[in-house]
């Protein structure tokens, strides 16, 4: 640490005024209750419980970061409270949103791909189904000829058709 910033630390501490704003390592996280554990110095010596939203609760609706441990933290103190909320974060390890009730987010690009294979696979089913037949199958008085051809067509998948401009990953 700069002796500028032990100079200030030692000031704010001898009138006890705490900081408004600190950046610490992630060294827990707890997803129950919605919280990160940071320290401030390398030994650990400092350490703070983050709320990872400013308001306490247990609604998981919203939007809800989780940081990963060894991310880099920034977080405010809460006016005439003790308590600290997370600002930002370098890496995070998962994300809520309006609490996870429609589960995991997709991959556009990935997703339309494989749509897309499915629908390449199904138009070559339908061309060997079309140009099958059984040769020389005899019923009754009658012998058997192609089936009739299938004249439709199927679409290809377009991920603006699905996709949330809004969420993004």
């Amino acid at each position: 640490m700069k002796q500028g910033e032990e100079l200030i630390r030692a000031l704010r501490e001898s009138i006890n005024i705490p900081e408004q704003v600190v950046l610490g390592e992630v060294t827990a996280v707890d997803t129950g209750a919605q919280t990160a554990t940071i320290k401030l110095d390398t030994e650990g010596n400092a350490t703070y419980e983050v709320r990872l939203k400013a308001i306490i609760d247990k609604n998981e609706a919203g939007f809800i970061v989780f940081p990963a441990v060894g991310a880099k933290l920034l977080a405010a103190k809460i006016y005439n409270n003790d308590d600290y909320y997370m600002l930002t974060c370098s890496e995070n390890q998962e994300v809520w949103i309006n609490g996870r009730a429609n589960g995991e987010l997709i991959n556009i690009t990935e997703i339309t791909s494989k749509l897309n294979n499915l629908v390449d696979e199904v138009d070559n089913l339908r061309s060997y189904v079309d140009g099958h037949t059984h040769a020389g199958v005899t019923s009754g008085n009658s012998s058997t000829g192609p089936l009739p051809i299938y004249t439709g067509s199927f679409s290809q998948f377009n991920e603006d058709d699905y996709k949330d401009e809004k969420v993004k990953h």
